[in-house]
C-alpha cells in the first residue's frame, strides 16, 4: 500500500567559449502513484496505478 518512485537520469555539460550548455533526461516510474490501490474483494493482492513520465531540460549560461 506504499507510493514508490524508482528515477534514472542522464546529465551533461559542455563548455563553449563563454557558454555553459547543459541538459537533463530523466525517467521517472511511480508504482502504486498517489495510493489509487483499491483491495480486490477476494483479499488478494491486485495492481494499483503505475505511471511512467520522462523529463527533458536544457540550460545555458553565459560566464562574464
Amino acid at each position: 500500500d506504499n507510493w514508490v518512485d524508482v528515477s534514472a537520469s542522464l546529465l551533461g555539460t559542455w563548455p563553449y567559449k563563454n557558454l555553459l550548455f547543459n541538459a537533463q533526461l530523466k525517467w521517472v516510474k511511480s508504482m502504486n502513484y498517489e495510493w489509487q490501490f483499491t483491495p480486490p474483494a477476494n483479499g488478494f493482492w491486485g495492481p494499483g496505478l503505475d505511471v511512467t513520465n520522462y523529463h527533458f531540460s536544457l540550460g545555458v549560461t553565459y560566464r562574464f
